[in-house]
């Protein structure tokens, strides 16, 4: 073989080298193949610290994002948080009724003093305190563990989406087009954890180690 055709073979060696180094940096050595399960795996190794930003709940009680997690007085308490806009038919609607499972389960086995759940709500200007509770009220929502809530000053709900990497746009016909997953915030009010909304089981057995 000629000097230049071990040239050329080395080079694309090095190529190959190369990619599967950078491949297996952007999917975590191989464990993730999509950006989606990439942000889980940083998540559940490299908990990140929430915004503290001001929310207000379906009662109009103002809460901050920051400090979830860590109001219960004995420190177990880990919350499971979804996103939604209450006038979403899909994915918002089956998300919520995933949810309501979570909350029976939860009430069934006595986990509600350590184990909450939270929706936010990213449409602010329609999902006022009085249409949460509407709507906590048509999921029959138990209040001592499943809250509704939304940014308090509108301003805030940029960083509240950028913290939880939620994209929304708007679809042109008055609603939102929008990726959606079950984010566990442990107990030391850090965002531990993201789970596809299909996976609420999977969300709530971390929870009981969390």
């Amino acid at each position: 073989m000629s000097l230049a055709n071990h040239k050329t073979g080395f080079a694309c060696l090095l190529i190959v080298v190369l990619a599967l180094a950078a491949f297996a940096s952007v999917t975590r050595n191989f464990r993730a193949v999509t950006t989606e399960e990439a942000r889980r795996l940083d998540l559940k190794q490299f908990p990140k610290p929430l915004p503290d930003i001001k929310l207000i709940d379906s009662s109009g009680e103002t809460l901050s994002l920051a400090q979830i997690g860590r109001s219960n007085p004995d420190g177990r308490q880990v919350t499971l948080i979804t996103f939604i806009y209450t006038n979403c038919r899909t994915i918002c609607r089956a998300g919520a009724i995933d949810q309501l499972h979570l909350e029976k389960l939860i009430q069934d086995n006595g986990w509600s003093s350590h184990i909450k759940l939270l929706t936010l709500s990213f449409d602010p200007a329609r999902d006022t305190p009085a249409v949460l509770r509407r709507y906590a009220d048509t999921m029959k929502a138990d209040q001592d563990i499943w809250k509704f809530a939304t940014v308090a000053d509108r301003s805030d709900l940029a960083s509240l989406l950028r913290a939880f990497e939620i994209t929304v746009l708007p679809d042109g016909l008055g609603g939102y087009a929008h990726n959606a997953a079950i984010f566990l915030v442990d107990r030391q009010g850090r965002l531990a954890g993201a789970y596809a909304m299909d996976e609420p089981a999977t969300a709530l057995a971390e929870s009981l180690h969390g």
